[in-house]
């Protein structure tokens, strides 16, 4: 219980340090793209944890515990917003450079 505590309320404050620096300082598009995309991943990966943890489990007979595969879902909106924010702040990443007009792969 004292784990989730604490979790919850760094993952809080993180949230609120960048409501301060967006409120008090001047962010580059980048910058508010990026803190958009880690509110918003970091709300739904806890969602889904909470309700692939807590909520299906209780449908499932009474000794039967939580598989190791449902607190997997949970890591998908963290992996897409590692991917967007990478995207995000390094926008030239994995683009093909034409020289002359002719692909230089």
């Amino acid at each position: 219980m004292r784990i989730a505590l604490f979790t919850f309320t760094g993952i809080l404050a993180m949230a609120a340090i960048g409501d301060a620096r967006a409120a008090f300082g001047s962010l580059t598009t980048a910058d508010r793209i990026t803190r958009h995309l880690w509110r918003m991943c970091v709300g739904l990966a806890m969602a889904t944890g909470s309700a692939f943890t807590n909520g299906f489990a209780r449908l499932l007979p009474g000794p039967y515990h939580v598989p190791p595969a449902f607190f997997y879902p949970q890591f998908v909106p963290l992996i897409s917003m590692l991917h967007w924010v990478i995207r995000v702040r390094f926008p030239g990443l994995g683009q093909v450079r034409l020289a002359a007009g002719r692909d230089t792969r």
